[in-house]
């Protein structure tokens, strides 16, 4: 659908006003979406990526896009070509450390530097200093690719007092999840589940990925936003193949 622009100058005035009526310059960046909501809500926050996969790298890509600026991001590995069909990275890429094309990639958007600091390391392999500093986010999103570390990742978070919206994608399924510190844990959902089917075995259909993202983006924003009372303590499971999405409710 594409906005049509007014001629007369009353609608002109509207279009240079956010939903409060303050002025907006003419090139600002985030002229429409603040109709909808405060962009300066996210540019203060700091937020903390654990894998920069498919779900991760276009994490990264909306939330940058919808005006935060400030990020830690967390892999160990390269772009490898078959990254390439399901995330934000390109040809060229190939070889180069995740997390440094993702922190060039913040620069090419906009046209200018964000704040981002990088840990190119495994999130179980991060030093006592560095798990101190990533506890200084104000949210952390888990986009890590198999249960194991997603239980590591939960319990850090868990320990340490820490909300985090995790998400998963596989085949044609997926989930996002906003996890409360005060609420049943990822470990207590998954505690009798130790085995997990991966992309590299069973395969993934790239839009799920996108659609998980787009999800966990959401519950990022919301989060801040304090919009959220509907998805608290539910999974938000999404089926391709059907066009099903199902909220589950937690017991607690």
């Amino acid at each position: 659908m594409v906005c049509k622009n007014k001629n007369n100058n009353k609608n002109n005035n509207k279009d240079n006003e956010d939903k409060n009526g303050n002025k907006i310059l003419k090139d600002d960046f985030f002229s429409r979406q603040n109709k909808i909501f405060d962009t300066n809500i996210f540019k203060n926050k700091v937020i903390t990526i654990i894998g920069l996969g498919g779900l991760g790298s276009n994490v990264f890509d909306n939330l940058l896009r919808a005006g935060f600026e400030n990020f830690i991001l967390i892999d160990f590995d390269k772009v490898e070509e078959s990254n390439i069909h399901r995330t934000i990275f390109k040809k060229n890429d190939v070889g180069k450390y995740k997390v440094d094309v993702l922190k060039d990639y913040s620069k090419k958007v906009y046209g200018k530097k964000n704040n981002i600091v990088v840990f190119k390391k495994k999130f179980e392999e991060l030093k006592k200093e560095e798990l101190k500093k990533i506890l200084e986010s104000n949210l952390f999103v888990d986009c890590t690719d198999n249960i194991i570390v997603r239980k590591k990742v939960g319990k850090f978070f868990f320990d340490n007092k820490k909300d985090y919206v995790y998400g998963s994608a596989v085949k044609e399924f997926g989930e996002a999840k906003l996890f409360l510190y005060d609420e049943e844990s990822y470990n207590d959902i998954y505690k009798d589940k130790n085995t997990f089917s991966d992309c590299r075995t069973v395969g993934i259909n790239p839009f799920i990925m996108r659609i998980i993202a787009l999800l966990q983006s959401e519950l990022v924003k919301q989060y801040f936003l304090k919009e959220r009372k509907d998805y608290e303590r539910k999974i938000l499971r999404f089926d391709l193949r059907t066009f099903t999405l199902t909220k589950y409710r937690l017991k607690k």
